[in-house]
């Protein structure tokens, strides 16, 4: 009932203009920081051992940023479910894609990573609606969510969702078959941890034999961290609230197999 309820909020909410529904998320979001302690103490504890150099009150402006965040974006995602495509196109912006277009065309299979941050659904759907993928799906408990979650990905075309449990080959017969891989680098990342103040720039694998062999093209993220003249070749960018702004959502370029 509880989720249900959550929904029609979700749903009454999207029809609101992007700028007062961000602050609205953030407002939300300040006070998930408030409540949800459990959750603040792993972000201080992540803050702490990943940025030691920067005292108390900085990191704890870098937790109340961080859960704003968080709630906008979860507050966005009836946007991701309800509205209409034509409001999708003006608030996200596609770049380049007549680069992934040219790799279909040669007739190789595409992978698009991304770094696992909260834009990570804006961009797939935006994308879904330019053409047909294939991406891996956490299937929920909550069935009633799960419903919504699903839905949200796959309302535009013939998206193709993979759960964890069908393992690689049935990505990979995806992606022969013509389809691109959207995936976030948190896929393919190891039991290794590599301390770094951009989150994405540890968790890239180097091109796997398997990838090299069927002439697969990966295509890593550009960290939102990294500088302004880091080579990018296509990009899908999330409209912020603030005119004339935009931040990465997606971001890919090709990179010849060996």
């Amino acid at each position: 009932m509880l989720t249900r309820l959550g929904v029609a909020v979700f749903w009454l909410l999207h029809w609101l203009p992007l700028p007062l529904l961000a602050r609205i998320g953030e407002l939300f979001g300040l006070l998930l920081y408030l409540f949800a302690v459990p959750r603040r103490r792993v972000v201080a504890t992540n803050l702490r051992l990943c940025f030691p150099e920067l005292s108390d009150g900085e990191r704890r402006r870098l937790a109340r940023a961080h859960f704003r965040i968080i709630g906008r974006s979860l507050l966005e995602r009836g946007l991701l479910w309800w509205a209409s495509p034509a409001r999708l196109e003006r608030l996200v912006a596609v770049e380049g894609l007549e680069r992934l277009r040219a790799l279909q065309a040669e007739g190789r299979p595409v992978l698009l990573l991304t770094p696992h941050f909260l834009g990570l659904d804006m961009g797939g759907t935006r994308l879904s609606m330019l053409g047909d993928f294939v991406s891996i799906y956490a299937r929920q408990k909550n069935k009633v969510l799960d419903r919504w979650l699903y839905h949200g990905r796959s309302r535009f075309g013939d998206q193709l969702l993979l759960s964890r449990q069908d393992g690689v080959r049935s990505t990979v017969k995806a992606m022969k078959a013509g389809r691109p891989f959207y995936s976030t680098c948190r896929t393919w990342t190891t039991a290794a941890r590599t301390r770094s103040s951009c989150p994405s720039s540890a968790c890239l694998p180097p091109p796997s034999p398997g990838c090299r062999a069927w002439r697969g093209c990966r295509a890593p993220p550009c960290c939102p961290a990294s500088p302004t003249s880091c080579p990018v070749a296509a990009a899908t960018r999330w409209r912020s609230a603030s005119p004339g702004r935009t931040f990465p959502v997606t971001t890919w370029r090709p990179i010849p197999h060996a």
